[in-house]
C-alpha cells in the first residue's frame, strides 16, 4: 500500500476547507487507501468547528471585512483563516494507526513535528499534545471521521493576527477580550519569522510520515475523480443552514463561555446581570480573575496569580454564594484537563 501524496498549492478559501472533505468521503467510498494532501488558502475566512456555536462569532464585522465564515466537520473551536498557514492533511483508515483515535491523531503531530524540524522550524510535541516552540503553538489540528475513514488535518502557522483574531469572536465584555488577546499573543504563534521552504517542507512531512506508517510515497499531479464530491462539500460548509444550524448551539444562559487559546490554556466568561467574570487558565493553574459586581463595590477588580487561591472565597462571599457553582466549574476543568487531555510524548 503506498502513501498517494497531493499537492493542490494555493485554493480559495472554501475549496482549503472542502477538497479535505471530499477527500475522506472519497476514500470511504472507494477504499482507495491513505492519501496525504497539502494547500494553502489564498484569503482570509472563519472556520467554525463543527459542535461550536454560530453566536461566538462577531458576524456582523466579518462581513464587513468581506470575511466568509465555513462550518467544518471537524471539531475543535472558532478559527481565523488566512494565507500564513500551510495546510496538510492525512487522511487513512480509522484504524490504520491504532484503534484509539487520540492515539493516531500524537502518531501523526509526532512525525509532522520531526518533519518541522529537518525544515529549520525548531519545535515539539508536548505534554498537551500541540506542536509548539517552547509554549507557543506553531500548528493547529483537528480530526473528522466519514464513515470507515478519518482525516487528521494542520495547519503551520507562519504568523498569527492575534488582534483580529481576538476581534471577530463574539465576546460579552471588553475585559474578556483582553484576556484572550494577550493570551494569544503569548502563546499562539512563532516568535519570529519562520524561514523555510515551502517545497522542502511539504516533502519533508511526506517523508516523515511515510516513514512513520511504513508506507512508500506515490506523488500525484491532479486527482480529478474527487470533483463531484469537491463540488457537494463547497456547497454543504457554506449553506447558512449548516453554518448556522441552530441545534449546534451550546452557549446557554447559564453556563460560562470557554475560549480555548491552545491546549491548556483558556479563558472563562460569565457575564450576568449582577455579575461578570474572566478568569484565564493557563498550563492548570487559575492565573489571573477579573470580576465586577454591580451591586457591590462597582468596578473592575483584577487579582493575579500568586494570590488567587485567597481571594475566590472572597469572589464567591461577594456574588452572595450562586457564583461558587461557577468556581467549582473551574477547578473540575482544570482537574479534567490535568488528568484526560494532557499525553506523553510520542516518539516516532
Amino acid at each position: 500500500m503506498d502513501l498517494r501524496v497531493i499537492d493542490f498549492a494555493l485554493v480559495s478559501p472554501l475549496r482549503s476547507q472542502s477538497i479535505w472533505h471530499a477527500l475522506c468521503s472519497y476514500a470511504d467510498t472507494t477504499d482507495m487507501g491513505p492519501v496525504l494532501s497539502f494547500m494553502r488558502p489564498s484569503s482570509t475566512y472563519v472556520s467554525l468547528g463543527n459542535h461550536r456555536s454560530y453566536q461566538e462569532i462577531n458576524s456582523t464585522l466579518c462581513t464587513s471585512l468581506g470575511i466568509p465564515i465555513y462550518r467544518r466537520m471537524a471539531g475543535g473551536g472558532t478559527v481565523l483563516i488566512d494565507k500564513n498557514q500551510l495546510f496538510f492533511q492525512l487522511t487513512i483508515p480509522s484504524s490504520f494507526i491504532s484503534t484509539s483515535r487520540q492515539k493516531s491523531i500524537q502518531i501523526v503531530l509526532a512525525a509532522v513535528a520531526n518533519a518541522f524540524n529537518q525544515a529549520n522550524v525548531d519545535c515539539k510535541l508536548d505534554s498537551y499534545g500541540e506542536i509548539a516552540a517552547a509554549d507557543r503553538k506553531l500548528c493547529g489540528h483537528g480530526a473528522m471521521e466519514i464513515g470507515r475513514y478519518m482525516t487528521v488535518v494542520g495547519n503551520l502557522l507562519e504568523g498569527f493576527n492575534f488582534t483580529l483574531n481576538s476581534d471577530l469572536l463574539n465576546l460579552p465584555w471588553e475585559t474578556a477580550r483582553e484576556y484572550v488577546r494577550s493570551l494569544m499573543s503569548t502563546f499562539v504563534g512563532p516568535d519570529n519569522e519562520l524561514e523555510y521552504v515551502e517545497s522542502d517542507m511539504k516533502s519533508k512531512i511526506a517523508r516523515s510520515l511515510g516513514e512513520s506508517l511504513r508506507l512508500d510515497l506515490n506523488s500525484l499531479t491532479d486527482f480529478p475523480e474527487i470533483e463531484s464530491e469537491v463540488l457537494y462539500f463547497d456547497k454543504k460548509l457554506s449553506s447558512e443552514r449548516w453554518v448556522k444550524s441552530d441545534d449546534r448551539l451550546i452557549s446557554h444562559q447559564h453556563q460560562f463561555q470557554l475560549v480555548k487559546i491552545r491546549a491548556g490554556v483558556y479563558v472563562l466568561i460569565l457575564c450576568r446581570e449582577e455579575y461578570q467574570f474572566v478568569v484565564s487558565v493557563v498550563f492548570g493553574e487559575i492565573s489571573k480573575i477579573s470580576f465586577t459586581s454591580k451591586v457591590k463595590d462597582p468596578g473592575i477588580e483584577t487579582i493575579e496569580h500568586p494570590s488567587i487561591r485567597e481571594s475566590i472565597a472572597a469572589i464567591e462571599q461577594v456574588s452572595k454564594g450562586h457564583e461558587a457553582a461557577f468556581i467549582k466549574q473551574i477547578h473540575d476543568l482544570i482537574k479534567q484537563e490535568q488528568s484526560t487531555n494532557r499525553s506523553q510524548n510520542v516518539t516516532v
